[in-house]
């Protein structure tokens, strides 16, 4: 009974972080849809301070997501059956640990894009430049863009954590 509870819980973290991984690529290109219409429409410094940024992010937003997408099934797969084939104890620890790696990375990720959004500040209080302006927006759009991805995937993998926990307290 346990053990289907976990199954339950380890397939939903999983379909989880595949939908949040097609999420993160569908809104990457209509991010590089954005920056591609208005380089386009306007062709412009600021534009191009944008576009840079918008498509260095999305490069980044696209390969993480891509990793995630195709990592996802695998792995559920490899636990599920680890867990099924009795050897839960070690498959829930090992799990947790890479899990509690995942929740470390959480905090250095935000300082990243603050600082990056600190310095899109500075430039947009300090520059009359375009470029330096577009470079401020596009710092601004990955930090509201990471906030929120983080987010979402903090809260699913804090849940699954704490599940593998208190599995890991019940299992022999």
């Amino acid at each position: 009974m346990a053990s289907e509870q976990l199954i339950s819980t380890i397939e939903a973290y999983f379909l989880g972080e595949r939908q949040e991984g097609l999420w993160v690529l569908l809104m990457s290109t209509l991010l590089l849809a954005l920056a591609g219409v208005l380089w386009f429409s306007q062709r412009d410094t600021f534009a191009r301070g944008l576009g840079i940024i918008i498509v260095l992010g999305v490069v980044v937003f696209a390969i993480a997501s891509v990793v995630v997408v195709q990592r996802s099934a695998p792995q559920k797969t490899t636990l599920v059956t680890a867990i099924e084939s009795g050897d839960a104890a070690s498959a829930i620890a090992t799990e947790t640990r890479r899990m509690d790696a995942v929740m470390k990375g959480y905090p250095r990720f935000r300082a990243i894009v603050s600082v990056l959004a600190l310095i899109g500040v500075a430039l947009a209080l300090f520059s009359r430049n375009g470029t330096a302006n577009g470079v401020a927006a596009g710092f601004a759009v990955l930090f509201f863009a990471q906030t929120m991805i983080d987010h979402y995937s903090e809260v699913r993998a804090r849940h699954y954590l704490n599940v593998l926990q208190s599995h890991a307290a019940l299992t022999p």
